[in-house]
């Protein structure tokens, strides 16, 4: 298991109802990085990417989630409520069709789930 990232030099608190895709924009304007540099450093994106998978805004798991703890000094529930994991129980419907995208792998690469 890969070491987490180094904590970054500064974050930010998520804003209330914030999503990933937010919080990246605002947290990479701060410390004068492109967004994907910014998930690079937080361990959510491998350094040879150059997207971000979609399943991350669905939820972030194991070292991803450690990782991005770690490097923004963020807590696991900040963290997830980025995500559209607080939903699961509001959407049921949405919820199945999303996660069992994601678990069978067979989902495309970009925001992209058709039936969703």
């Amino acid at each position: 298991m890969p070491p987490p990232p180094p904590r970054l030099p500064r974050s930010l608190i998520p804003l209330p109802g914030e999503d990933l895709p937010g919080y990246t924009l605002r947290l990479a304007h701060r410390l004068d990085l492109t967004p994907i540099e910014l998930l690079r450093q937080t361990g959510l994106v491998a350094s040879d990417r150059h997207t971000a998978p979609a399943r991350l805004m669905l939820t972030m798991e194991g070292g991803e989630l450690t990782g991005f703890c770690a490097a923004t000094t963020m807590s696991v529930q900040d963290a997830l409520g980025l995500t559209l994991r607080p939903y699961v129980t509001s959407y049921p419907p949405v919820a199945e069709r999303c996660w069992a995208s994601v678990a069978s792998g067979s989902g495309p690469g970009a925001f992209f789930l058709p039936g969703c």
